[in-house]
Order: structure tokens, then C-alpha cells, then sequence
């Protein structure tokens, strides 16, 4: 038992994702020897020096040298053989490829400072509008009408006429069916009306031909829903949204056919708390609805562990209210966690992950995003949005850090949000892409 024990405690000494990190790398490692004929494990020094050596000439950045290196260093630490990267004539062979990195250009992503936040916000304000939403949202509210599917299909716009108050539909023979003519009355209840759902549809439509078809951008000429995908729509719909078999049924439909996409809704969320917070990539992923307060103040965003926090003591994050609405944090993140409630239901939202997988029809998943989700989350928006430059998960920490140190906050302050065990590595994160920026010979008064 006592041995047991002992090795359990040797086994958290590291966290588990940094564990997987070192199988993966050692892997990495274990082939390239395979391919050289060189012995993995024990590894000798020198056999470690040409690994990282060819790795540097393939264009490896320093700190992922570094990172095999801890790797190779562990599996023969718990192998019970000596570190080959402590190794004295190691340490003068990277103290070597140190200087060689410092001479490349930096492959470091761009700062995401407040005034690019601000672009992009205003780009997702844009794109809000969901006409694949809107046409589905008119299907849903025609087959709760009675229409079949294949009488939905065969619609064109010139087989419509809206009103105010009335929807008239001139249905043409088919088939069996005869020519026949359909009025619908506005009814006094809660919830859209057939009126404004195909208001709605037609003005983000062609507006000519086929009333329902594809607003895919590839598909320049609309082409025409069959019925079987008109089935689809709705089967794929009234499932995401949670199993409801027609529109009207329930509110909720509106607010999610009707507002913003989900996929917009959580990217904005993940952006502004991301960089309020000045979050790793790895800490949002990580996030769960319970772990997030809603006080007078603003919000409370708990941490259980972190990269500075290995012990997992634990750390609260105050995010304060943005000034404007456009990019309130608080006001994104309650957004998002309303239209989760709407999906999953509020008894299931404290046990999600905040930042979930979003299905094509707008399906919300229970499985959390990747760290690599989020890196291509803001690169996505930020090259939608015009900026200029090479984006990242990191973009957000780094955006926040940088825009703080603009504004002359004390690095004190700064290293206490972004929680930063030393002043040396947040100086890292400061970009000094405008050499106009902070200039201290704009103050001599020349």
C-alpha cells in the first residue's frame, strides 16, 4: 500500500495534460531515432543534440526545443536513467541554438489590443444576420400551417402574397392535388407570425423564383430545396433546438432562429473574456458554467488550475462590465449562456463546458473546444475582419497585456490579471510593433 501510494504521488506531480504533451513529444522522438538508427531510451547527449539540431533547421521555434528537451528529460527521469538534457555539454549546445533563434525574425502572433477588438466586434454585429436561420424559421412556420413538405418545396415567391395581416398562398396542381388558394390570419399570440417569419425570409432573399433554396455563397443561382431536404431542415432544427415538434410550441424558437447564430454568439463570448481576462487558450477550454459568478460588479471567472497554479489552489478573475455594449464581456457572456439554457435546458448548463462544439443546424454538443479551436476561432475573425497580421489564441493574452502597458498601467496591476508568477515573462507578451508607441523622446519637449 505504502508503495502505492508513493507512486500515485509521483504520478501527479505533473498535471495530466503536461503528461500527454511529453507522450506526444516522446513519440516524436522515438520515431525520428527509429528512422536514424539510434537508441531512444537510455539516449545519449549527443543523440539528443542532433534530434534538436535537426529540428532547429526545420524551423523550430526555441521554446519548442525547450519543450521536447523537458520531454525527453522526464521519460528517463521516471525510466530511472539520467537526463540526457542535463547533461553539461547540453547545456552549451542550446545556450548555442538560443542565439541562432534570437537572429530569426519572430514567429510570434500579433497582439489583439483593444482598438482590434473593437474591429472585429463590429464585423460580428454584421454577420448576426442568419439566412440560413431566416429560411428555416419561414419552414418551420409554414409546416406548422399544415403544408407538406413537398407543397413547401415547389413554392415560388410570385405563389405569395403578404399583407399586414394576411399570408395568401396560391398553391399550383400537382400530381393528384388540385390548384387551390390558402389564406393565413395573424393570430393574437405570442411569438412570430407567419407574416413576419416570410417578411423576414424575403427580405434576405432573392426576393424572386423559388422561395426556399440555398444561401450558400457557392450557389450563385438558388437552387431550389427538394423535399426531402425541406425534411431535413425542420428534422435537424427542432432537434438542436431540443426535440420540439413545431415553431410555435415554444419561445424559444424565436430567439434562436431569430437572433444571432450560436457560433457567432460563442465566439464573441470566447474573444471578450478571453482577452478581459487575459486567459491562456488552455484556461477557457477548461471553463465550466459553474465556474463563472454573475455579481454587482461584474464577473467572477474561477480558475482551478492554471500553468501558474500546478497545485490547483485556485484563483478568481474579476471581469468588469465593458463602457460600451459592443464589447461588454459580461454582456456576451450572458448571451451565451442564455441561448445555451435555451438549447440544453438550464438544469444541464453548471455540468457543460461554457465554450462547447456548435453543429452545423446549430446543435450545441456537451464536448468543450480545443485549444487549437480557439487559435482558429480568432484567426477566422480577425482575417474576416481585415486585420493585418498573423492571429492566435495567444493574441487575446497578449492583446490585453499590450494595451494595458500602453496605457501606462503598472505592471503590477497587469501581472495580477493576467497572473504572471514574474515580471520578466509578461514583459515578453508587450508587443512593440509601433516603434511611436510609448516613445519616451515624444516627452522631452523637443
Amino acid at each position: 500500500m505504502l508503495v502505492a501510494r508513493t507512486a500515485g504521488y509521483f504520478a501527479i506531480s505533473i498535471q495530466e495534460a503536461t503528461r500527454a504533451t511529453y507522450a506526444r513529444r516522446w513519440r516524436h522522438f522515438d520515431d525520428w531515432c527509429a528512422q536514424k538508427g539510434l537508441r531512444p531510451l537510455p539516449a545519449a547527449p549527443e543523440t539528443v543534440m542532433l534530434y534538436l539540431a535537426d529540428a532547429a533547421d526545420g524551423g523550430a521555434a526555441l521554446s519548442t526545443i525547450r519543450g521536447w528537451t523537458a520531454a525527453i528529460n522526464r521519460v528517463h527521469l521516471e525510466a530511472g536513467h539520467p537526463p540526457p538534457g542535463r547533461d553539461p555539454a547540453m547545456a552549451m549546445f542550446l545556450r548555442g541554438i538560443s542565439r541562432v533563434a534570437s537572429r530569426r525574425d519572430p514567429r510570434r502572433v500579433n497582439a489583439m489590443r483593444i482598438s482590434d477588438v473593437r474591429q472585429v466586434c463590429r464585423h460580428m454585429a454584421a454577420c448576426e444576420v442568419d439566412q440560413a436561420a431566416a429560411r428555416d424559421l419561414a419552414i418551420l412556420a409554414l409546416s406548422a400551417e399544415g403544408l407538406s413538405d413537398g407543397a413547401i418545396a415547389r413554392l415560388n415567391w410570385d405563389d405569395i402574397t403578404i399583407t399586414r395581416r394576411t399570408v395568401r398562398l396560391d398553391l399550383r396542381a400537382h400530381g393528384r392535388f388540385r390548384a387551390r388558394t390558402l389564406t393565413f390570419r395573424t393570430k393574437s399570440r405570442a411569438g412570430p407570425t407567419l407574416v413576419d417569419v416570410l417578411s423576414r425570409w424575403k427580405l434576405a432573399s432573392e426576393n424572386h423564383g423559388p422561395v426556399f433554396t440555398s444561401p450558400s455563397r457557392a450557389d450563385l443561382h438558388g437552387r431550389r430545396l427538394s423535399k426531402s431536404a425541406i425534411f431535413g431542415v425542420r428534422k435537424s432544427r427542432l432537434s438542436a433546438i431540443g426535440g420540439l415538434t413545431a415553431w410555435q410550441e415554444d419561445p424559444r424558437t424565436l430567439s434562436i432562429l431569430a437572433g444571432p447564430p450560436s457560433d457567432v454568439l460563442r465566439d464573441k463570448a470566447l474573444i471578450l473574456l478571453g482577452f478581459a481576462g487575459a486567459f491562456r487558450r488552455v484556461d477557457l477550454t477548461r471553463l465550466r458554467w459553474r465556474d463563472i459568478r454573475i455579481v454587482r460588479e461584474g464577473l467572477v471567472v474561477h480558475l482551478n488550475i492554471s500553468k501558474t497554479d500546478v497545485m490547483g489552489r485556485g484563483r478568481d478573475v474579476g471581469i468588469p462590465p465593458g463602457k460600451s455594449a459592443l464589447t461588454c464581456p459580461v454582456r456576451a457572456v450572458t448571451a451565451w449562456r442564455q441561448r445555451v439554457e435555451d438549447q440544453l435546458g438550464p438544469s444541464a448548463v453548471d455540468e457543460t463546458p461554457v465554450f462547447v462544439q456548435v453543429g452545423r443546424s446549430g446543435r450545441l454538443c456537451c464536448d468543450p473546444i480545443t485549444p487549437e479551436a480557439v487559435s482558429r476561432i480568432v484567426q477566422r475573425w480577425a482575417r474576416s475582419a481585415g486585420l493585418q497580421g498573423k492571429w492566435g489564441g495567444r493574441s487575446l493574452r497578449a492583446g490585453f497585456i499590450s494595451t494595458a502597458a500602453d496605457l501606462e498601467i503598472p505592471l503590477e496591476l497587469i501581472a495580477e490579471q493576467s497572473r504572471h508568477a514574474t515580471l520578466d515573462s509578461l514583459i515578453l507578451y508587450i508587443r512593440n510593433d509601433d516603434v511611436f508607441r510609448r516613445n519616451s523622446a515624444a516627452r522631452l519637449g523637443m
